[in-house]
């Protein structure tokens, strides 16, 4: 009767292992792994270089002439304008020479003197004045866009009186560029 009871549970034993077993197999064969093997270079040149085409400078039509420094991303201009409706205008293409995308982000178009001169900025084919945040325009490598600046002294019509002396108008446009996240 010892010996039965030890075989009876040595089969069952084996049966539970067996049972086991197949479980074990049923599971593992529906399994699967997957491995990802990835390799990120990161590009230790990358040169941001957004700026003026200095020999694409012009002046427009019937504008008073202007002395012109450009010095890589600052253009100095300065001009008389003698009488009102005289006024200063031109165009300059900015361009990405470099290898990380850009984009025009916000610009601010200041003039100490708003009360002689009219100031207006023509990016592509859009037009603006004063402060313009949240602004999202693509500048992509390789890329060049065409900048015009217009001071123009206001006409009779729109001022409230000549200045008594010379007035010194100090006109400031700054486009704010960051690269492409």
């Amino acid at each position: 009767m010892k010996n039965k009871m030890i075989h009876t549970f040595v089969i069952l034993f084996l049966v539970l292992v067996i049972f086991a077993m197949s479980i074990y197999y049923a599971i593992a064969s529906y399994t699967e792994l997957l491995e990802f093997n990835t390799t990120v270079s990161i590009k230790g040149q990358s040169v941001w270089n957004i700026g003026f085409v200095s020999d694409t400078y012009k002046e427009a039509d019937n504008s008073q002439e202007g002395n012109v420094n450009i010095n890589g991303s600052t253009l100095s201009a300065n001009t008389v304008l003698q009488q009102p409706g005289d006024f200063y205008e031109f165009s300059i293409k900015i361009k990405n020479d470099g290898n990380v995308d850009g984009e025009l982000t916000s610009m601010v178009i200041n003039s100490d003197i708003s009360d002689y001169v009219d100031i207006s900025v023509k990016y592509g084919n859009n037009y603006y004045i004063g402060i313009n945040n949240n602004l999202d325009i693509d500048l992509l490598v390789g890329e060049s866009e065409t900048v015009t600046i217009r001071m123009a002294y206001k006409s009779m019509s729109e001022l409230d009186s000549l200045p008594d002396s010379d007035v010194e108008v100090n006109a400031l446009v700054v486009l704010n560029y960051n690269s492409i996240d």
